[in-house]
């Protein structure tokens, strides 16, 4: 005796095949941006679609999230776009959104960008010369510090350098020195003139330098008016004291009180 034909398991087997191949074509319509996520002012990079069917027709439209559209763009070809992150046209450092409209059914993930600027280390002494110097600027538009003293400089650590970035010291003129994070220590050699540079490795790089003119430890000799009695120098509230150092034309002369 011939079964009866049952309908229902037909009808699931043509639902689920049509259901996969629903999830196949969706699947199939979409598309990714891809490019460097990483770039410097200034500096051009090339985004291309990725996942594209060849059937697409050659007409696509590119857009920023800060409003600028690309499509004319030089270096724009029918997948890809160049984008030169420069700050005359209008760029600068932030993050922006890439998007791609094509002309056909498919969905483009855009592409989030971070631009940064070239970032340059600012160095300044966190401590002062142990002999009395306080590295104010010298003469020689240098930084100041005394023969054999021990002097820390540091580099802003708030402003942070860029992702994925080191830091690289090195010093002339010193007898040795030693570092610790965003902190140098350096003990200076003898007197004649020193240098620190700092390179800022990573994504951005950058670099800076100072020069620092070491000194002989200076010698106070000068007179009082009124003058000393046994070293001292006595006067009375309110009272004016003259210094005047012996050998004006020695140098330059910064009194502590």
């Amino acid at each position: 005796m011939r079964k009866p034909f049952t309908l229902i398991p037909a009808i699931v087997l043509a639902f689920f095949l049509l259901s996969s191949a629903g999830v196949r074509a969706q699947l199939q319509d979409t598309a990714f941006i891809v490019g460097p996520t990483e770039v410097c002012i200034g500096q051009c990079a090339t985004y291309f679609i990725q996942g594209l069917s060849p059937n697409c027709p050659n007409s696509y439209l590119w857009f920023l999230s800060n409003g600028v559209t690309l499509t004319n763009n030089p270096g724009g070809t029918q997948t890809g776009i160049t984008i030169c992150w420069d700050q005359i046209i209008g760029f600068q450092p932030g993050v922006y959104t890439l998007f791609s409209e094509v002309d056909c059914p498919v969905e483009v993930i855009p592409l989030t960008i971070l631009v940064q600027d070239f970032f340059q280390p600012e160095i300044y002494p966190f401590t002062n010369s142990a002999c009395g110097i306080d590295s104010l600027v010298s003469s020689t538009d240098c930084l100041a510090a005394c023969a054999n003293s021990t002097v820390t400089y540091a580099t802003e650590a708030l402003s942070a350098p860029p992702t994925g970035s080191g830091l690289v010291w090195t010093v002339s003129g010193a007898q040795s020195y030693t570092v610790e994070d965003n902190f140098i220590t350096v003990t200076w050699g003898s007197q004649g003139t020193g240098f620190i540079a700092l390179i800022v490795n990573g994504i951005c790089p950058g670099e800076n330098s100072i020069c620092v003119e070491i000194l002989d430890e200076p010698v106070a000799d000068f007179t009082t008016q009124p003058p000393p009695n046994a070293g001292v120098v006595s006067i009375c509230e309110g009272q004016t004291v003259f210094f005047r150092k012996r050998e004006p034309g020695s140098g330059r002369v910064r009194m502590v009180f």
